[in-house]
């Protein structure tokens, strides 16, 4: 092995242990939102595509009933906000 290659390989290794580094530090700073009953959510419209720039950004208005394990959860229609929708 030539000095050339052993220092592509060191730079190498060392990049590869900086990006993990990182990708733990992003890990541990991204915390998902802890929701709790009683909690008035609205949903992300997930579906793109022309003709929909004029459609709302978001569905209504819901309060969580249930909290589910694995950032899931039971909602149901908010009733007294409706009529700002």
């Amino acid at each position: 092995m030539t000095k050339c290659e052993k220092t592509q390989k060191e730079t190498f290794n060392t990049f590869k242990k900086l990006a993990k580094l990182s990708m733990m530090m992003i890990m541990i700073k991204i915390k998902p939102i802890a929701h709790k009953e009683d909690d008035l959510v609205a949903i992300k419209r997930a579906q793109f595509g022309t003709g929909l720039k004029l459609l709302l950004k978001y569905y209504g208005l819901y309060r969580i009933k249930n909290v589910k394990p694995n950032e899931r959860h039971e909602v149901e229609i908010a009733r007294q906000y409706m009529d700002r929708i």
